[in-house]
């Protein structure tokens, strides 16, 4: 955090920034819920880097309603069918359950974005759902664990 906030200062980039250090599902519910009736509150590009399908899971269920239409998303260490298999599954099961049309789009070899066109509310049954299918599998896999 202290690189960050360092960082920040030196491209005269802080003013107005809050800084919420942690693991994603320890602090994205409490920044969720702390700003998701501020109407000001709004994310014009999301970049999520999180390795786990779960993070990403977590990062875009917490964070999709803040992002306004026209916005973009970009997803680290993901190109469609190149990498990252499980990330391919959780982008599907997203867009499934919440009627999206939205298209992602190669930035480079190792990140994909796509833009904000649906303004669909988070389902967040699908969330339980896929949450508990997940639990039974590899951490950040998307394959069911081995069991001895």
């Amino acid at each position: 955090l202290p690189e960050v906030r360092d960082n920040f200062v030196t491209y005269g980039l802080n003013e107005g920034v809050h800084y919420h250090a942690g693991l994603f599902n320890e602090t994205l519910p409490r920044f969720y819920h702390e700003y998701k009736d501020y109407h000001q509150a709004r994310i014009a590009v999301l970049r999520i880097d999180g390795n786990f399908y779960e993070s990403y899971q977590d990062a875009l269920y917490y964070l999709w309603e803040l992002v306004p239409v026209g916005g973009f998303v970009i997803f680290d260490d993901y190109v469609e069918g190149k990498n990252a298999p499980w990330l391919g599954q959780f982008w599907a099961e997203f867009k499934r359950a919440h009627g999206l049309r939205e298209t992602l789009r190669a930035v480079d070899w190792t990140s994909s974005y796509f833009r904000k066109e649906t303004d669909a509310k988070v389902d967040w049954s699908a969330y339980a759902r896929d949450r508990a299918r997940m639990k039974g599998r590899a951490p950040g896999t998307g394959r069911r664990k081995r069991v001895s």
